[in-house]
């Protein structure tokens, strides 16, 4: 209604001393127009109050986050390595003890892997577009997940109010998933030069930034274990470093050759570690600055996978 009741009431009781001073085509033109007018502001408040309810529901996942990272730092400066972490001379001797076959025959290959944090449960993402669940001490299948069209590059276990929950990702776009320590929100990033915020239990998207160059895509992703930061690994060989508060870019990291594939913080958060074609790179976060090169493979088999462990003593490298 474009007139207040009172208003209108009037004009139509009014109407029949204006019935031939007035000409209906060009008034009822106007009329439409106003008409049109007035449905496109109330389509655009309705957008503009949607954006301010998503503006809140972010604003409350970055305060999640800052609480979060401010008790893990706090955790940090108490933390010593555990009596249990194994020396680097029996590391030497470890050997294969087991082997097994989880994927289908006729695409071999795992592409991805994660293990859960409480049981001796391994997961496995592959080429054959299936994640399996096995348990090590059964050498048994727990079970096969298909779903996806694609081969699975990355997946994770996460544990959300005691409810064990299991993210994938496959290569129709997305190329890596990184969670946060609270394990209340995670982040995809995409060959569609984006990288979206979602909420673990809604799985609703809260926060999504894109790049403008069509080259340069997301292939990894690493959450800082004490601060609002992101770390994105890119198909130009760059490193960058992201304010999840704000959304904007703080700085970057070149020196590789080929797509970063893979990336991960120490548990201290000062050193990160960068896998791409020419090997592993460990970066100083504090100075942003390059320390050494890690080469366990040679030029034609590229590095698929980086990770500190939780006492920040060792770094595991897979590769092809």
């Amino acid at each position: 209604m474009l007139f207040p009741k009172g208003i209108l009431e009037k004009l139509r009781k009014d109407a029949p001393k204006y019935e031939s001073k007035l000409s209906k085509e060009p008034v009822l033109s106007l009329y439409n127009e106003m008409y049109q007018a007035r449905c496109i502001r109330s389509k655009k408040l309705e957008i503009l109050r949607h954006l301010l309810q998503q503006k809140e529901k972010v604003q409350e996942v970055i305060v999640q986050l800052t609480k979060c990272n401010e008790s893990l730092l706090a955790e940090c400066s108490k933390r010593q390595n555990p009596l249990t972490v194994a020396q680097a001379d029996v590391i030497g001797r470890y050997t294969c003890i087991s082997s097994h076959q989880l994927h289908r025959m006729n695409e071999p290959g795992i592409l991805s892997m994660d293990i859960h944090p409480s049981k001796d449960v391994v997961a496995t993402g592959g080429i054959d577009t299936n994640a399996v669940l096995f348990d090590r001490p059964s050498s048994q299948i727990l079970c096969t997940l298909t779903g996806h069209s694609k081969k699975i590059t990355t997946l994770k276990f996460v544990n959300v109010n005691g409810d064990e929950l299991f993210i994938t990702g496959s290569a129709d776009e997305v190329a890596a998933v990184a969670v946060q320590e609270s394990e209340k929100c995670f982040v995809s990033v995409s060959k569609d030069n984006t990288w979206c915020l979602y909420d673990i239990l809604t799985g609703t998207c809260k926060s999504k930034v894109s790049v403008t160059s069509v080259q340069d895509c997301y292939r990894s992703a690493s959450f800082h274990p004490h601060g609002p930061l992101l770390g994105t690994g890119m198909a130009t060989a760059v490193v960058e470093f992201w304010d999840m508060r704000t959304k904007s870019l703080l700085a970057n990291l070149k020196g590789h050759r080929g797509p970063v594939t893979a990336m991960s913080f120490s548990g201290n958060g000062y050193l990160l570690a960068t896998a791409a074609r020419d090997g592993v790179r460990l970066w100083d976060i504090r100075r942003l600055k390059y320390l050494s090169i890690i080469s366990p493979y040679d030029s034609c088999a590229p590095i698929n996978a980086v990770e500190f462990d939780s006492s920040g003593s060792y770094l595991g490298i897979g590769g092809i």
